[in-house]
């Protein structure tokens, strides 16, 4: 079984969270491993800039193209079965009511 902070990296998964959670925000996580051990860690990074972090075009187009990957072959099937048994795929409190009324990231 692949480790789960090479499948957040392998499936474009850490690309989103920090492009559509984190980034916004001046913020990044980091995955700091060494592939020679199971050790594992992470890191919250911080920009000084005021536009926060930007990915590289060419880093963007790859872990794009992994997410896109792993949407078409796993993930969009996990949000159907979700939507399906729960009625939601991303939950929001009860008081929020539906998707228009909550609060963006």
């Amino acid at each position: 079984m692949e480790p789960k902070h090479k499948f957040l990296l392998d499936s474009g998964l850490l690309f989103e969270i920090n492009r559509r959670i984190l980034h916004p925000f001046g913020l990044a996580l980091d995955i700091v491993f060494d592939e020679n051990s199971d050790s594992i860690g992470y890191r919250i990074l911080e920009s000084d800039q005021p536009e926060g972090f930007i990915f590289f075009e060419d880093n963007f187009l790859e872990s794009e193209a992994r997410f896109k990957k792993f949407m078409d072959e796993t993930g969009n099937l996990k949000l159907s079965v979700r939507k399906s048994l729960l009625g939601f795929e991303e939950q929001v409190s009860a008081d929020q009511g539906n998707s228009s009324e909550r609060v963006k990231p």
